[in-house]
């Protein structure tokens, strides 16, 4: 069955973790393009549609609306997701051109961005921006790294979805370890949504994914939607996991459906 991946990455070049996040904060538009041009194939092969991560926030109009009709072109149904620096003092221009360009959301990264509690309050207000434009939000609530106590991603979290109801607000990676936390905020409005990568397939055979099982039920797998973070997570090993694991923890077939398509079709107004 194909699904729709939520969680999909464009970088190039090496193999290395470090190396491949430092290319996507820095690869130009005609950069993207082609690595996107050699990956789109097996994608097509294994999904109807993704939501494609851009996380160079410094790409000009001209480049963003190129790498966005490319996306596009293809026969997934695509929806494109970029990065915004909150310490950009044009960011009303700049998410403007993130809309015109045809971006669905923006994102916050808060161990790349290193944002800090006092820089919440502007994140907010970018986001309530983004909102008056039908443009979704997304947070990396992922934890971990020497930054996890600093950087406080669920903080963030909370704070914008107290001022963003209007659109979908998507916690990626659903919190991790931290996922319960994650399932409480996201109980307290149904614009709310968690995001399975990398979670799911990292913390298999610890105590964590039996609290991924126990908050996917309790949230309802309306509210889940699926995602790889591919390349740095093997999109078939992905997609095997999640079915091992929702077999494995009573999943029905509706649930599972809802998770690998209809949530996500339903948050982006798409066909399955």
């Amino acid at each position: 069955m194909k699904h729709f991946d939520f969680n999909i990455h464009i970088p190039c070049g090496d193999s290395e973790l470090e190396s491949r996040w430092k290319d996507e904060t820095s690869m130009t538009g005609k950069e993207f393009e082609k690595c996107y041009k050699n990956y789109i194939t097996d994608l097509e092969e294994l999904c109807f549609g993704g939501n494609f991560m851009i996380l160079n926030h410094k790409l000009n109009a001209d480049e963003l609306g190129s790498l966005v009709e490319t996306i596009k072109s293809s026969s997934l149904r695509s929806c494109v997701t970029v990065m915004i620096d909150h310490r950009d003092p044009g960011w009303k221009q700049r998410l403007s051109d993130l809309y015109a360009a045809g971006v669905s959301a923006i994102k916050f990264h808060c161990y790349i961005q290193k944002i800090t509690d006092q820089e919440i309050s502007e994140c907010v207000e970018i986001s309530k921006n983004a909102q008056s434009l039908g443009m979704m939000v997304m947070i990396d609530t992922s934890y971990g790294s020497f930054d996890m106590y600093q950087y406080d991603n669920l903080k963030l979290a909370s704070a914008v979805a107290k001022q963003v109801a209007e659109v979908p607000i998507i916690l990626l990676h659903s919190g991790g370890a931290r996922c319960i936390e994650a399932m409480l905020l996201a109980d307290c409005s149904q614009n709310i949504y968690l995001e399975t990568s990398f979670s799911l397939p990292y913390y298999i055979g610890s105590s964590v994914e039996r609290d991924l099982a126990f908050v996917y039920k309790k949230l309802g797998s309306e509210r889940i939607v699926y995602g790889s973070d591919f390349p740095y997570i093997n999109q078939k090993e992905s997609i095997n996991t999640f079915l091992d694991f929702a077999r494995k923890w009573d999943f029905s077939d509706t649930e599972i459906n809802n998770i690998l398509t209809k949530s996500a079709s339903r948050v982006l107004e798409i066909g399955a």
